[in-house]
């Protein structure tokens, strides 16, 4: 075995492993952070293997070289439990049910990924039988609220005025 920082590894068949001979001699591991770069070393033939190719980037490639697995990477809905409004349960899973979660997987990740159950998504096999908050928003138990309430939403354009007044003060 050969390391090489955090930039490579080479990997040598132990043959003195007691089970079933690996079919692979070596394995040499080039550690490379740009997802772009990844998925350009797979589509020129320069890699045999890659992970995590970012979704802009799977219409470019063969789709025999392409090979989905369930990852237990997840995106989070922070929402902030000081306020007025989510510091009640009942209007966090107001807002958790409100999220359209099959229109995001078919716009921002083009259909190549899977509905959140829960905060352990489906990759995670073991989670399920801890996931009772999915369990009951799929029984149609949505909570429902009795008044209006206001909730402010950050959105790019307004944490661009902010980074721009953070750096001109």
């Amino acid at each position: 075995m050969e390391i090489n920082g955090t930039t490579s590894a080479k990997l040598e068949r132990f043959d003195g492993y007691w089970g079933e001979k690996a079919k692979i001699e070596t394995v040499i591991a080039e550690y490379v952070p740009n997802g772009f770069a990844r998925a350009a070393a797979l589509r020129t033939g320069t890699a045999d293997v890659v992970e995590a190719v970012p979704v802009s980037q799977i219409a470019t490639l063969d789709e025999n070289l392409l090979h989905e697995v369930a990852m237990p990477r997840t995106n989070t809905l922070y929402l902030n439990n000081k306020s007025e409004v989510f510091s009640q349960l009942e209007l966090r899973k107001v807002a958790a049910a409100a999220v359209d979660r099959e229109q995001i997987i078919r716009t921002v990740y083009e259909n190549h990924a899977d509905i959140a159950e829960g905060l352990l998504g489906p990759a995670l096999a073991w989670a399920a039988p801890i996931r009772p908050e999915a369990a009951a928003l799929e029984e149609g138990k949505k909570p429902t609220v009795k008044k209006s309430l206001s909730v402010p939403l950050p959105t790019v354009q307004s944490y661009q005025k902010l980074q721009h007044y953070l750096s001109s003060s």
